[in-house]
């Protein structure tokens, strides 16, 4: 029986049949690119020379075939399981961070208008008159309770004028001022003497506000209830003018009706000065919004340089100390020139930086990104 009639059987030890085939593959070469082969030797070749080319020929390794098998099938159930339950506890701790963290913004939210003690509101009565007084009720009458602005009377000696008064909510001490001007009540007994046709009823009272502090609570909850305060004293001072007029003998209403009827229909008025007024729409890019952009900056930012030190091994190669200094400057510089291009977005855009503080509002805006992306 010769070599290539033998049976192949994995468990047999290597016969004299294998080691005479790898004795005449031996015996083939390339010679200056000719394939030649030499002569058989006679000679019974070395049993353990032989064996050694044999077992250093490289074994061919067929891969798995790709796209093979369907999510479902029965040879795919382990890695199918494993999946599954990666997925589920991925979904179970998002939502459990859902909860847990969002729920801080969501209680911000949540009965906000049981909270509007907390918006503090000054009244300063320079006129002290009538005027003045029927302001001061109406504003005692409507506070103490949780859905109402908690107003506070200010002696009027502390200030010099009314811009000390504006001064206050500058400085956010109050959300909201209330100033009667001096000589509010004797303007309008004036007028009333006079039929003053020039007369100008809302003169008399300024409100102070800075909307750009928060947009949201001045127009939900400081200029209602300021507007119903004003128009409770109107309500009440008109009632009370209308009777003391009558008082007078010499009192002349069909003169007074055709000359200056609003002495008596609306004696007084207030007048609005907004001294930070939100009016550029595209800044809610900046304070709302748009912070969510830039979160999202910060976060690709930092995955960029995770994957550039695993790139590179530099979590491997570099010492614990020298790893953390990269770790934190690295983005920190990136966060430095990012915070700089958004704020420069806006520059673009129009957003007067300057309108209260010159120059100087850019490198807050810059500043406040900066530290809040740092703070990522």
């Amino acid at each position: 029986m010769t070599c290539k009639d033998s049976p192949a059987s994995i468990f047999s030890p290597l016969s004299d049949c294998v080691i005479e085939e790898a004795s005449a593959r031996d015996s083939i070469s390339n010679h200056d690119g000719f394939l030649t082969i030499n002569a058989p030797n006679t000679a019974q070749p070395s049993t353990e020379h032989t064996l050694d080319r044999y077992l250093e020929t490289p074994t061919l390794v067929i891969p798995d075939r790709p796209f093979r098998t369907h999510f479902f099938a029965s040879e795919f159930a382990s890695e199918r399981r494993a999946y599954i339950k990666a997925v589920a506890l991925s979904t179970l701790w998002t939502a459990l961070v859902i909860i847990s963290v969002l729920s801080i913004y969501w209680g911000t939210l949540w009965k906000l208008d049981e909270h509007a003690y907390r918006l503090r509101g000054v009244v300063v009565d320079f006129d002290q008159g009538d005027i003045g007084q029927a302001i001061l009720r109406a504003s005692q009458e409507q506070t103490g309770s949780p859905r109402q602005i908690t107003w506070t009377v200010e002696n009027p000696s502390a200030f010099k004028d009314a811009s000390g008064v504006a001064q206050l909510v500058l400085d956010e001490r109050y959300w909201v001022a209330v100033v009667v001007q001096p000589g509010a009540t004797d303007n309008l007994r004036k007028a009333v003497s006079s039929a003053d046709a020039a007369y100008n009823g809302s003169a008399a009272v300024t409100v102070y506000i800075s909307q750009a502090r928060q947009e949201q609570a001045y127009s939900h909850f400081i200029s209602p209830q300021v507007r119903d305060v004003l128009q409770t004293a109107q309500l009440s001072f008109r009632n009370q003018n209308a009777k003391s007029l009558s008082h007078f003998s010499n009192f002349n209403l069909t003169n007074l009706m055709q000359n200056a009827p609003q002495t008596i229909l609306d004696p007084f008025d207030f007048q609005v000065n907004d001294l930070r007024p939100f009016d550029v729409p595209v800044t809610t890019a900046l304070t709302a919004i748009g912070l969510i952009y830039v979160a999202f900056a910060a976060l690709v930012s930092c995955t960029h340089s995770l994957q550039a030190r695993n790139r590179l091994g530099l979590n491997d190669k570099l010492t614990l100390k020298s790893l953390l200094k990269v770790r934190i400057c690295s983005p920190l510089i990136s966060y430095f020139w990012l915070s700089f291009s958004y704020a420069l977005l806006s520059v673009f855009f129009h957003v007067p930086f300057g309108r209260f503080r010159n120059a100087g509002g850019f490198p807050l805006c810059w500043l406040m990104f900066f530290l809040g992306m740092s703070a990522l």
